[in-house]
């Protein structure tokens, strides 16, 4: 998927948010500008769009919040929580490209599978016209205080790149536990400043 994006230099070392202010190849929109052909399943939670010589791409995440669902299986009397991040190309009908799903299933005690603010963004770090698009999210089961899973998953081409590790926490008055990471195969196959890029994403936003 070629996508035409504005040159920039430094700008690969910036946030999500001040990369955004620096180009207009890519908008945020609100849940009543997703076409009616897509069926958004739990809650919407933020979608992202841009255009290439393939028509309009989306990106929409979503939500079930905590409850209960019929599909899983309950041994534990517990709840469950769901996430999905999906990418469409919308031409005369939206035609689904790739979807992550995850979730926390019969958990009796605290959980949540949720995105984390401000970090779905695209960029084109190596400018070979591919969108590099980001989403990063945590799932947690847990009855006492501790990390939760952290994920930093970069889809490039249909290809997905991941980060794996915890949410940093404070553990006592001057300690921290978790905020490690350890990356996949794919994703040391990146380049450098992607790479560099994503450890950045990472350490913004690793702290409950």
């Amino acid at each position: 998927m070629k996508v035409k994006f504005l040159a920039f230099g430094f700008f690969a070392i910036l946030t999500s948010s001040a990369w955004a202010q620096q180009t207009s190849r890519f908008n945020f929109v609100s849940q009543n500008k997703i076409p009616n052909d897509i069926t958004l399943e739990g809650k919407f939670k933020e979608a992202i769009e841009w255009e290439d010589k393939e028509g309009k791409h989306l990106v929409i995440t979503s939500e079930s919040g905590i409850g209960i669902n019929p599909k899983f299986k309950h041994d534990n009397g517990g709840s469950d929580a769901e996430l999905w991040a999906k990418h469409y190309i919308v031409k005369d009908k939206p035609l689904q490209v790739w979807k992550i799903y995850d979730y926390i299933r019969d958990c009796p005690v605290d959980l949540n599978a949720s995105f984390l603010p401000r970090t779905l963004q695209i960029t084109d770090i190596d400018k070979n016209g591919l969108a590099e698009i980001w989403i990063m999210y945590k799932t947690v089961c847990h009855g006492d205080v501790s990390p939760s899973d952290l994920k930093l998953i970069l889809m490039e081409g249909g290809k997905k790149h991941v980060l794996r590790g915890t949410t940093k926490i404070q553990f006592g008055k001057k300690e921290y536990i978790g905020g490690e990471y350890t990356a996949d195969k794919n994703y040391l196959s990146l380049s450098k400043e992607i790479q560099e890029f994503g450890y950045r994403i990472w350490n913004d936003n690793k702290t409950e």
